[in-house]
């Protein structure tokens, strides 16, 4: 504010005016303060928000990698019981010929 204007004003005028220029300054920084505290709460919200969805992702990557190994171990099992049952038949198809060689036509399954 300009020095002169202040000089020339009366003193109960001058307590009023620099009483409301502190008001005014005192009004900024409580704005300042809660427009802070707004930043940091809406850049806390989105941190949280963030880790939220690495962690999301991260359960979903488990469970995908957690499905792909029982689907490895369910192949080898399809594939284990598939050996055994192409034995057995080896097996059986032997002894039949087997059967056939020593003339017994019938042999039992």
């Amino acid at each position: 504010m300009n020095r002169i204007f202040v000089q020339n004003m009366t003193k109960s005028e001058k307590k009023a005016f620099y009483a409301k220029q502190l008001e005014q300054n005192l009004a900024k920084i409580e704005k300042s303060k809660h427009e802070k505290e707004v930043q940091e709460k809406r850049a806390q919200m989105e941190q949280q928000r963030q880790q939220e969805l690495v962690e999301k992702e991260a359960i979903e990557k488990a469970k995908a990698e957690k499905k792909e190994k029982q689907k490895e171990i369910d192949q080898k099992k399809k594939e284990k019981k598939e050996r055994i049952k192409e034995a057995k038949r080896a097996a059986y198809l032997a002894k039949v010929e087997e059967e056939k060689k020593n003339g017994n036509a019938n042999p039992d399954p």
